[in-house]
């Protein structure tokens, strides 16, 4: 048996989902990349990451990395084998 873990997915999710990090980027990157409903909006934050091109990344990836990588492991710890 087969199964995985979509990263990208798990980003979304946290994105959407985790105020902590919802705040930590609104802190860094605000008022580019945050929607009227505060939620964060994903193509305006590829864009600011385009567009500047000087850090935006690292910065972003130092927010979103260790959380996402938190969250992974949390899914492979409790994970099942569809057998048991």
């Amino acid at each position: 048996m087969r199964w995985t873990i979509d990263a990208d997915k798990v980003v979304h999710e946290l994105l959407a989902g985790d105020v902590a990090i919802q705040e930590a980027i609104a802190a860094e990157f605000w008022p580019d990349v945050c929607r009227s409903d505060g939620q964060i909006d994903r193509a305006a934050l590829g864009s600011y990451r385009v567009r500047r091109p000087g850090g935006a990344s690292g910065r972003l990836e130092a927010l979103l990395h260790p959380a996402t990588r938190l969250e992974i492991a949390r899914r492979v710890q409790t994970a099942r084998p569809m057998w048991l």
